[in-house]
């Protein structure tokens, strides 16, 4: 969807300037306030999926919004890196301490608030103990009952 690709180029600008000095804080702050308004309209009209665990944040006040996170104990993840991409265990290792560090903080600094804790998640969904069909059937089933 182009407005999907214009709101994460957005917040791929908020990012990307958080370090800027004030006037980019605040140019930071105004690019993802407007993103977040044009998402929040644009799934409160349209539906759809929004990736990404700021969405859980951004979208905490629409009811029908079912609030998901992926994840699974970090042993588990990285043997699946290892197993499915053919990555070295401590290349894998090293990514993921990496990636799980930089999307907190990068919640933390934009949205204020900790991805890592499951308090906001309607549901969490441990990927590395089933597929991915079942992992889709199990988060569209809870959508279904969340939206009944």
């Amino acid at each position: 969807e182009p407005w999907l690709l214009r709101v994460l180029g957005s917040l791929g600008r908020a990012v990307a300037t958080a370090d800027g000095g004030v006037l980019w804080d605040q140019l930071a702050d105004e690019d993802r306030d407007e993103s977040i308004r044009e998402l929040h309209a644009e799934v409160a009209d349209a539906g759809g999926v929004v990736v990404g665990r700021n969405g859980t944040v951004i979208l905490a006040d629409l009811p029908t919004a079912l609030h998901v996170k992926v994840d699974g104990p970090v042993e588990d993840r990285i043997a699946h890196v290892c197993a499915t991409l053919g990555v070295d265990e401590h290349v894998a290792r090293s990514r993921q301490a990496r990636e799980d560090a930089v999307r907190a903080e990068m919640s933390l600094r934009l949205m204020g608030w900790d991805p890592r804790h499951n308090d906001r998640f309607d549901l969490v969904v441990n990927t590395t103990q089933l597929s991915h069909d079942q992992a889709v059937a199990l988060i569209v089933a809870a959508q279904r009952l969340k939206s009944a």
